[in-house]
């Protein structure tokens, strides 16, 4: 081989050898690249992220209910005799409204077959005609007493409850107006109000109307031992036994105050412990609405099965009652008399 071609040989080689050596170069340079990029990736991927924002929803209406010396709990103290009242009812329909509106109820701890301890009872949001669903949460731990709240029915069917913490004038003119008009309704009244009446606990018998037993006293029967709560609820049943000569089928706690030992006590007694599906802020007597206001009140909460929670040391409640009952005929309802409970005659 003559020594030029041997160079020109000599120097494509060394040539393409740089060319593969560029090559290689830039082909370990893109590799690196890629790997560093797929590693920042997975140190992204298993890094810790927030979590996202919570979802606002609707808060659920609360509700209780109060007498002035009756029932509720929302945290009113009653003029007349210094008991913490309550109410009920969803904030759209008060604005101003009663117990615990727009907040959860509070509770010391739950289970899957609900909270035992104290809570206060309270009206779940609802459409009008459409009836409120309570949590698991709140009645699972009493379910197994059969509390009363609402009574489910194909029927557009009403019971009427008043709550007798004392008297105020009105329930001579409210007993009128029923006994009238052929509605049956439940009176819950209190030891005092026995004491100092008991010419209308007589009368709402002889009228054909239930009376309920709302203890002696009024307290928080959470707050007392088994004893003491036996002793309040064989008091009142005892009275009115002997007042009307029937044995009371039906217990109110005082404020809408509860737990399972004590719905569990009054179940022991023969009692079946009556809550509301329809209430509002109506014993303060000092801050009445008017009874258009009142009606309006009531009507928006109207649903089939209803128990309504009415207080009768209310004047707006006995002005009101004749158009409410009138009302609620026209939209089809039929008042009843709570299972076991007699009709007025």
């Amino acid at each position: 081989m003559s020594q030029g071609v041997a160079g020109g040989f000599l120097k494509g080689k060394y040539a393409m050898k740089d060319k593969n050596l560029t090559i290689v170069a830039v082909l370990v340079l893109i590799g690196g690249i890629a790997a560093g990029l797929f590693t920042l990736e997975q140190t992204r991927a298993s890094a810790p992220t927030s979590p996202p924002s919570p979802v606002k929803t609707p808060a659920t209406a609360t509700a209780g209910t109060k007498d002035a010396k009756t029932s509720p709990a929302l945290s009113e103290t009653d003029k007349t005799n210094g008991e913490k009242k309550s109410d009920t009812l969803p904030q759209a329909f008060l604005q101003s409204s009663p117990e615990k509106i727009d907040t959860l109820p509070k509770a010391s701890g739950s289970s899957t077959k609900g909270m035992t301890g104290p809570q206060d009872w309270w009206i779940p949001r609802h459409e009008t005609g459409v009836a409120p669903q309570w949590p698991r949460s709140m009645i699972g731990a009493i379910e197994a007493y059969n509390p009363v709240y609402r009574i489910p029915s194909e029927e557009k069917t009403l019971y009427l409850t008043f709550d007798e913490g004392y008297e105020n004038g009105f329930t001579p003119r409210i007993l009128a107006t029923l006994s009238q008009a052929k509605v049956p309704a439940t009176f819950f009244v209190t030891g005092q109000f026995i004491d100092t009446h008991p010419e209308l606990v007589r009368d709402m018998g002889l009228r054909g109307f239930g009376v309920g037993n709302h203890t002696q006293t009024h307290p928080d029967m959470t707050k007392l031992s088994a004893e003491r709560q036996k002793a309040e609820l064989m008091k009142v049943s005892e009275a009115i036994k002997n007042l009307t000569g029937r044995q009371p089928n039906y217990y109110r706690p005082p404020m809408g105050r509860f737990d399972a030992a004590s719905v569990a006590i009054a179940h022991e007694l023969g009692l079946t412990t009556t809550f509301w599906s329809i209430a509002y802020r109506d014993w303060e007597v000092d801050k009445q609405i008017g009874p258009d206001k009142a009606l309006l009140q009531v009507m928006k909460q109207i649903h089939p099965g209803a128990v309504i929670l009415l207080h009768a040391v209310s004047q707006d409640n006995t002005e009101m009652l004749p158009r409410f009952i009138e009302e609620c005929r026209a939209q089809g309802y039929i008042f009843k008399a709570l299972p076991g409970e007699p009709s007025p005659r």
